[in-house]
Formats: structure tokens, C-alpha cells, sequence
């Protein structure tokens, strides 16, 4: 068995890959712990099977306007230089849709009935 020495090319994109990998992870724990705090305990299995149902046709829809797009355009780094720019103007968005529209901060879904704090007397 031959030892086939690993170019620095080859460490870094493996490097590069976990380094992906755990903000996937990261991301993923976050996205669904804040789903599971705005949404309604009867209607979260529609919800994430809805949000599921966009990922893969956002997934299917992308490639194809990808192929599409680099058949058009000879440059590629123009193509990723324009997909990086939208992301960040689509995360900006998202970030102001939520201040405007107001993420429940204390971990509730929005109408869901709250227990009282600790210390309150309770109720006759």
C-alpha cells in the first residue's frame, strides 16, 4: 500500500469542510430552537414540514438557475460575487423583518398562555 503524502490544498479544503460543518450544525440548533419558540405547539409539524418543502425546492430551483445562469454569463466570480451580495441583502431583511415584526423574547409562542413568575401569589 502506497502513502500518498496530502497536498495543502487537499488539509485545507478538509480543514475548510469541518469548519462548515459546525456552523451548519450551529445553525441548524439555533433555526429550530427559534421555530420551536414562535410557533404553536399544535402546528409545528406543519410548519417545519412547510419549511422543509421550501429548503428543497430553494434547493432544486437554485441549481437550476445556477446552470442557467453560468451557460449566460462566462465569469465566475462575477456569478459568486452577485450570489454573495444577495445573501447578505436577503440576511438584512430577515433581520429587519424581525425587529419590526417582533421575535418573542421571552421563549412563548405568540398567544400562548405564560406562567406566572415564581414569585406572583396565586391566583383566587
Amino acid at each position: 500500500m502506497a502513502i500518498i503524502p496530502l497536498g495543502g490544498r487537499v488539509v485545507t479544503a478538509i480543514c475548510g469542510h469541518a469548519v462548515l460543518t459546525v456552523f451548519i450544525v450551529v445553525y441548524t440548533v439555533c433555526w429550530r430552537a427559534f421555530r420551536q419558540s414562535i410557533c404553536d405547539p399544535d402546528l409545528l409539524g406543519r410548519v417545519s414540514g412547510a419549511c422543509r418543502a421550501i429548503a428543497f425546492t430553494g434547493a432544486f430551483v437554485g441549481t437550476l438557475l445556477a446552470g442557467l445562469i453560468l451557460g449566460l454569463v462566462s465569469d465566475i466570480s462575477l456569478v459568486l460575487f452577485a450570489c454573495g451580495a444577495l445573501t447578505i441583502v436577503n440576511g438584512l431583511i430577515g433581520l429587519r423583518l424581525l425587529y419590526v415584526h417582533g421575535a418573542p423574547t421571552n421563549g412563548s409562542a405568540p398567544g400562548a398562555a405564560t406562567a406566572p413568575p415564581q414569585d406572583a401569589p396565586p391566583a383566587a
